[in-house]
């Protein structure tokens, strides 16, 4: 059984989708906006839960449907992606160790995220690893203070990628997903949605579930 750990979480939710026509946090899956689907997994394992929507963003929107416990705050460097939206996030953060996920992955495993963190302790940062050398920063575990400081110094450096805040990173504990296939086999952790055939494909992940 997975139980509450001693964590925040930051979820990435100002951008919007071309493809899917509007803002993607707000897009429905089933019944839900794809944001309130996270929210249902992640509420009441994390101590803290950090949401940075756009600098535009609609707080009222987003608060009818997220738990009033979630942190809402909007992300003051716009423009300049994820990177952006993760330190915008951190000044909401008072843990030591950290998650951010994205706002569109509706089949998160809270046995992948307990692995995670677990493997984060004494690093900088936990982040999974596919064999082809692709890594799911938006997936991981980091030290607060550590990717504050590498956060803002990439920014400083004119950088926006996730990637160039974990370069400056020290100690980085790179998970194989093989690992994790222990706790979710199909890895739909890390499912997330950019299309509309991707939303399909969700749907039937969801009606599959829910049938179970």
């Amino acid at each position: 059984m997975v139980t509450l750990i001693d964590a925040s979480v930051i979820i990435l939710a100002g951008g919007r989708s071309r493809r899917l026509g509007s803002i993607k946090a707000l897009v429905n899956l089933g019944d839900k906006p794809l944001i309130a689907h996270v929210a249902q997994k992640i509420d009441g394992f994390f101590r803290e839960v950090v949401v940075v929507i756009g600098m535009n963003g609609d707080v009222e929107r987003f608060s009818e449907v997220l738990p009033s416990s979630f942190k809402i705050c909007r992300d003051i460097c716009p423009d300049l992606g994820p990177l952006g939206g993760v330190v915008s996030g951190l000044r909401h953060v008072n843990s030591r160790y950290m998650a951010v996920l994205p706002c569109d992955s509706p089949f998160i495993d809270l046995k992948v995220l307990d692995f995670l963190y677990r493997s984060c302790l004494c690093y900088e940062a936990a982040i999974p690893l596919w064999p082809n050398g692709h890594i799911e920063p938006l997936h991981s575990f980091y030290d607060s203070r550590a990717v504050r400081s590498a956060g803002e110094s990439a920014l400083k450096a004119g950088e926006r990628d996730l990637r160039s805040m974990i370069r400056r990173l020290n100690a980085v504990n790179y998970v194989s997903v093989d690992q994790l296939r222990e706790f979710d086999r199909e890895l739909l952790t890390f499912f997330n949605i950019n299309s509309r055939e991707d939303l399909n494909r969700a749907e039937t992940i969801l009606k599959r579930f829910v049938s179970q």
